[in-house]
């Protein structure tokens, strides 16, 4: 006999949001919930975890975003140079040498037509 269909509580949705909000992967996050994977793959598919999730993962990265620019704003280089790379779309690649203008010969052939007779 197959087990009941289980369904997220509030508790669940709340940790889903908190765990999502601190960077932890799918897996943790179902075994915090006492679920598979699967299941919480399915939970993901109706709006309310669906939110929480996204929620919890927009402030991670808002928190983590705030704390670059505050390192980036008050000097620190690293965080200056990672910021510009990612947000001013710079690159460390070297760039490619401007040469010099090729002189082009074009050969065009003799077909008689401006031959004088």
């Amino acid at each position: 006999m197959a087990r009941a269909r289980k369904t997220p509580t509030e508790t669940d949705i709340a940790t889903i949001e908190r765990l999502a909000g601190q960077g932890f992967r799918l897996e943790d996050i179902a075994i915090a919930c006492d679920v598979s994977v699967s299941t919480l793959q399915k939970w993901k598919e109706t709006p309310a975890v669906a939110n929480a999730y996204r929620k919890g993962r927009i402030e991670a990265t808002s928190n983590v975003a705030e704390r670059l620019y505050n390192l980036a704003i008050s000097g620190d280089v690293a965080a200056c140079i990672f910021w510009l790379k990612a947000q001013a779309g710079w690159s460390d690649r070297p760039q490619p040498e401007a040469t010099a203008q090729a002189e082009v010969v074009i050969y065009l052939p003799d077909n008689g037509r401006g031959a004088v007779a």
